[in-house]
């Protein structure tokens, strides 16, 4: 199955519960897409695709100024897992469901 759609995602930070939009579009191997949520909307390029695992990574605005989020994502049918490295504070778990 194809990485390719619109995603709803939710993921715990230090900024409490963010909701997000997430677009992606693979060809081949490689991953692009875009984030929306609380911090605006931010588009990515260069990102992995490994059968149905990913990684990506983003730089946002936030209220402490920019800050890298490293995604390291498993879709399996309409259900995407996975984790983000935010910036430089510890990991927090990813999860959101195709629409």
């Amino acid at each position: 199955m194809s990485l390719d759609g619109n995603y709803n995602i939710e993921l715990q930070t230090m900024f409490g519960l963010q909701t997000m939009g997430l677009i992606l579009k693979t060809q081949g191997a490689e991953l692009s897409g875009s984030i929306t949520g609380h911090f605006g909307d931010h588009s990515f390029t260069g990102g992995q695709v490994d059968g149905n695992a990913m990684t990506l990574s983003i730089t946002l605005q936030s209220p402490m100024g920019p800050m890298q989020l490293d995604v390291k994502a498993t879709v399996n049918g309409e259900t995407l897992t996975g984790e983000v490295q935010l910036g430089s504070f510890r990991p927090t778990p990813l999860k959101g469901r195709r629409v």
